[in-house]
């Protein structure tokens, strides 16, 4: 496994465990609820602009979701995400 696919398996464990905005993470049933929305996240991070990442994060959850969102959770995740990115994928 490459840097850049265990990147993207802690983005999609960071979507689900800790953003969560649907409370959706303690139920087994439906593990891939937000894998959907990987393939962007992964994208913008790599763009490297975390308040991109963060502005999509709450988009997604007011106005696809449906959701009232909270920016600073999005903020933090964001910001796990950067981390997780700077850690697995320095140089590249």
């Amino acid at each position: 496994m490459t840097s850049k696919d265990r990147f993207v398996n802690y983005v999609d464990e960071v979507l689900h465990y800790v953003w969560d905005p649907l409370g959706v993470a303690g139920i087994p049933e439906v593990r891939d609820e937000y894998r959907g929305y990987v393939p962007r996240v992964v994208e913008l991070a790599m763009e490297g602009n975390v308040a991109s990442l963060k502005e999509y994060l709450h988009w997604v959850e007011t106005r696809t979701m449906g959701v009232s969102g909270d920016p600073g959770q999005c903020e933090e995740v964001a910001s796990i995400i950067f981390s997780w990115k700077e850690a697995l994928l320095k140089g590249s």
